[in-house]
């Protein structure tokens, strides 16, 4: 009888806008400059948020035919990498962990990531918050005989140290 071996594969992705259209170099990714403006910024003025380019020409260097250079007049919080921080926010909101957030964005430091989406973990101070309130409400710990305090234990509201909420 042959036994079957199951093998686990981990793949790691990094959240990218991608295309149906693969190239070899980038693998089917979008570049952060052309998906701004030609598909994001114009749905923008389609929505009314923004107004339309304004557009130009621009003599080639090297005598070639002038090309067509749009310049957009739009405030920062409507930019495209907005939905970046939008998303990291969402899924912290939820209980995602910092280190799989880091390697969703492509961040190569957890650090990184902490500093940067920080103030999107609400639930960071309750946990914190409440260990300390289940701490204050337990009975004192009492002395025996010869003077030496039982040892105290966590209690078991705490959450563990290195567990899921930690």
């Amino acid at each position: 009888m042959h036994r079957r071996v199951a093998r686990v594969v981990e793949a790691r992705a990094a959240l990218l806008v991608t295309t149906s259209h693969v190239d070899s170099v980038r693998g089917g990714a979008i570049s952060r400059d052309t998906f701004n403006d030609r598909q994001w910024k114009p749905a923008l003025v389609e929505a009314g948020l923004i107004e339309p380019p304004v557009r130009e020409w621009v003599e080639s260097k090297r005598g070639g035919k002038p090309w067509r250079r749009d310049k957009w007049e739009m405030p920062r919080e409507f930019g495209f990498h907005v939905l970046r921080h939008t998303f990291a926010g969402v899924v912290l909101a939820e209980g995602e962990t910092i280190t799989k957030l880091a390697e969703w964005l492509g961040h190569s430091d957890p650090a990184f990531t902490l500093r940067t989406y920080v103030h999107f973990m609400p639930k960071a101070g309750n946990r914190a918050r409440a260990a300390l309130g289940s701490f204050i409400s337990e009975p004192p710990v009492e002395a025996d005989a010869s003077g030496d305090a039982s040892e105290m234990d966590l209690p078991s509201s705490s959450p563990e140290i290195g567990g899921d909420d930690a």
